[in-house]
């Protein structure tokens, strides 16, 4: 193939994906009310924490279609939400919480994190995440314990 033919291909790929592309968000209030639609009056479907991990999938007016960790949707407003940093939330019944980046490293305060609690994600070593909770301490989570989010394009034709 020629590069000219190449290069039409892969204009038109970013072309068809531009509007398709699914971000990574995290909860940057305290608490966020997700609902069933975009708007105030719909009813909330779940009330989330600080660094909770969404995938946004729409956006109406001043409110975002997100979908959760569990592939449901849920609409929150757009406030609420950022993509200044990367979140993840545990996806395991529980998380261990160590001092350093492997199991060598002891449990650090209460040992252990239940399932959906969010973490801000800091740092990578290896397989483990340096993670931070909404007080400000930090912890490493093994990566195949936790749910995060990314950025991607959904290619259609």
């Amino acid at each position: 193939m020629s590069a000219r033919p190449l290069g039409r291909v892969i204009v038109i790929l970013i072309f068809l994906t531009a509007g398709s592309l699914a971000r990574a968000l995290c909860v940057d209030a305290w608490e966020a009310n997700l609902r069933k639609g975009p708007g105030g009056k719909y009813p909330v479907t779940w009330t989330v924490g600080k660094f909770t991990p969404l995938i946004k999938v729409d956006k109406s007016g001043g409110w975002t279609q997100v979908e959760d960790q569990d592939g449901e949707k849920h609409w929150v407003l757009s406030s609420l939400v950022t993509t200044a940093y990367q979140c993840v939330s545990v996806k395991e019944a529980t998380a261990n919480l160590r001092s350093g980046p492997g199991t060598t490293y002891p449990s650090l305060h209460y040992g252990s994190a239940d399932k959906y609690t969010p973490f801000k994600r800091v740092d990578l070593k290896d397989d483990w995440y340096q993670v931070e909770d909404e007080l400000g301490l930090r912890f490493w989570v093994h990566n195949s314990t936790v749910w995060r989010p990314v950025t991607v394009s959904r290619v259609g034709f």
